[in-house]
């Protein structure tokens, strides 16, 4: 099975202040913001982190360190 990667349609800094979609943090003028498919704006940190829970689910749990007992 392979995933489709999921990539922002656009990256700017917030020329506004609103609210993320992902986290529901403010997000103030300046920060950089990502533009996911569909049309919502979120921080591009919350985009990166939300991105990266999506590859672990589709791909499975990465394989733990050390011993298993």
């Amino acid at each position: 099975m392979t995933a489709i990667p999921v990539l922002a349609d656009r990256v700017m800094k917030a020329r506004h202040e609103s609210t993320c979609s992902l986290c529901s943090g403010l997000i103030s003028v300046g920060q950089l913001i990502a533009r996911c498919p569909g049309g919502l704006w979120v921080h591009c940190s919350c985009f990166i982190g939300h991105k990266h829970n999506l590859d672990v689910l589709v791909q499975g749990a990465p394989a733990q360190e050390g011993p298993t007992a």
